[in-house]
């Protein structure tokens, strides 16, 4: 959007941004200089009938299934009339992470400090952070017991039990495993619709710009985990995600139907993805920003330091917190990030914020620029920044 901005600036040229799942910033700054023009209906027609499934239900009856009964029944519906289905978990692999039932330890990369995910086609557990591969232990490394058990489900995991639920169906998969050959992501698109496949199940890069006439049923899968990240646009991004998967189905003249399966199903983010009702979203999401004090209602960057030297992260991230205290800007002192360690370097983090935009900046600028005259090649400094891209903050 910044870079288009200042095209348009530089060519003289109107803007013009659009968008069924527009970023709450975004959308904010237009809306303060009354510049929303609001479509009335789909372009390619009526949106999906969205229902939500509470898979409380299915884990107080013990079942284990990713799928609940209500998915399962509409996919045969599906496969009995020739539709076609795409199933949406943005989650690779075969299971999430192992975890020893008699000591609790998590079997983690040694090089990152994120859990393993097992890839059962390989028989392996790779790192989806930097690349590492180690075999699946058998034995817990902490405690020596026997006692190692699978948890949570990927993609791989989900086209297994498919190919069980439903033998005699087709059933494809599309995820950074399956697509990692040249030209392998538009094949897999061209076999899917050319071959009729009946499933399709795979990560996000299928939840948007696929148009598909057959495809009327949509299933989310753990829609929950889309929103629990810490930051503070997962909310927005869970929204994005669970609009455009559900609006693959119904693409023609057939009637379209997505189902989401989640357990917080009274959240307002679920209730406004059912109702397919982003103002309602972005209003309730507003509120929660103005009170934590996030983007759009002020400015916001995310200093980082990382060494493989766990004290000079520290270090380093202590001298620019003086530094910024100095300033009229809020400073959070420095603590560590969700990932603490990525590919074997150590990282501590700082939150500034600040709604005067170019004292922001200048601020920020200032800092970087005499840092780079004292970090030592050790030690590596980055800036997340968010604000306000148009200028209207």
């Amino acid at each position: 959007n910044f870079v288009a901005d200042n095209r348009a600036k530089m060519e003289n040229a109107v803007l013009v941004l659009g968008s069924a799942t527009p970023k709450v910033t975004t959308f904010h700054a237009f809306e303060k200089i009354n510049k929303v023009l609001f479509m009335q209906n789909r372009a390619s027609g009526r949106l999906p009938e969205v229902s939500i499934v509470d898979m409380r239900e299915d884990a107080i009856n013990g079942k284990m299934s990713v799928f609940s009964n209500t998915l399962i029944d509409q996919i045969k519906k599906n496969i009995d009339n020739h539709e076609q289905t795409v199933l949406f978990l943005n989650k690779r692999g075969y299971t999430s992470m192992q975890l020893c039932t008699s000591c609790k330890h998590i079997i983690k990369c040694e090089h990152c400090d994120v859990p393993m995910t097992y890839h059962k086609g390989r028989d392996y557990l790779i790192c989806h952070y930097c690349g590492h591969i180690q075999k699946k232990p058998i034995i817990c490394p902490n405690c020596n017991e026997q006692t190692l058990m699978e948890c949570g489900v990927g993609t791989e995991k989900c086209e297994a039990e498919l190919k069980e639920l439903f033998p005699d169906a087709s059933v494809i998969r599309m995820d950074l495993d399956t697509t990692g050959m040249k030209n392998s992501h538009k094949e897999i698109l061209e076999r899917f619709e050319k071959d009729k496949i009946d499933i399709m199940i795979g990560t996000q890069m299928i939840a948007k710009g696929h148009d598909y006439p057959l495809v009327t049923l949509v299933g989310i899968l753990n829609a929950d985990a889309l929103g629990a990240g810490s930051f503070y646009e997962s909310n927005e991004n869970a929204y994005q995600l669970i609009t455009q998967s559900a609006g693959r189905a119904g693409r023609s003249d057939l009637k379209g139907r997505a189902i989401i399966q989640a357990y917080n199903v009274d959240s307002a983010l679920m209730v406004s993805a059912i109702e397919q009702d982003y103002d309602n979203f972005y209003k309730s999401e507003l509120k929660i920003r103005k009170v934590l004090e996030f983007p759009p209602y002020t400015n916001m960057a995310f200093i980082i330091f990382s060494s493989i030297q766990q004290h000079l992260s520290e270090e380093y991230a202590e001298k620019v917190y003086n530094l910024l205290k100095k300033t009229n800007m809020v400073v959070y002192s420095p603590s560590k990030p969700q990932i603490s360690k990525l590919n074997d370097k150590y990282r501590i983090r700082i939150i500034v914020k600040h709604t005067n935009t170019k004292q922001f900046e200048e601020n920020l600028t200032k800092v970087y620029m005499l840092m780079m005259k004292k970090l030592p090649k050790s030690v590596n400094m980055s800036i997340d920044v968010y604000k306000d891209e148009f200028g209207i903050l």
